[in-house]
């Protein structure tokens, strides 16, 4: 896929820096078991629309970016663990409030100024 060259980044980085820490492997162990627990519904869905496989590279390129921010780690406990929090914390700014905050604003938008009453 378009994604495997960063795909590939992301290995080495687990399996130079992650996959070293107690922090580290903890973090995979948990990701490895919610990307499994979906990610053959997506292929499937990807295999039959095209344009559900358009959506997802989009979707997923933030995530592939920011995850290889750990590669600023030095390998310490320490290290990988802050990043981590920082990886994470950036996604859910990303994928959580960043919709929500724009989704906010159209409804204020839609609904038009508010009188005050006096």
């Amino acid at each position: 896929s378009e994604l495997a060259p960063q795909v590939q980044a992301l290995r080495e980085i687990r399996d130079a820096t992650l996959m070293r820490t107690a922090s580290g492997s903890a973090f995979m162990a948990s990701f490895n078991q919610v990307y499994y627990a979906f990610s053959p519904q997506v292929a499937d869905l990807e295999r039959q629309n095209p344009a559900v496989r358009d959506s997802v590279r989009a979707l997923v390129s933030p995530l592939v970016w920011s995850l290889g921010l750990m590669a600023l780690s030095d390998g310490s406990e320490a290290s990988v663990l802050a990043l981590g929090i920082s990886v994470i914390a950036l996604n859910a700014g990303v994928y959580l409030l960043a919709p929500a905050a724009a989704a906010a604003i159209l409804l204020s938008r839609r609904r038009g100024p508010r009188r005050q009453q006096g």
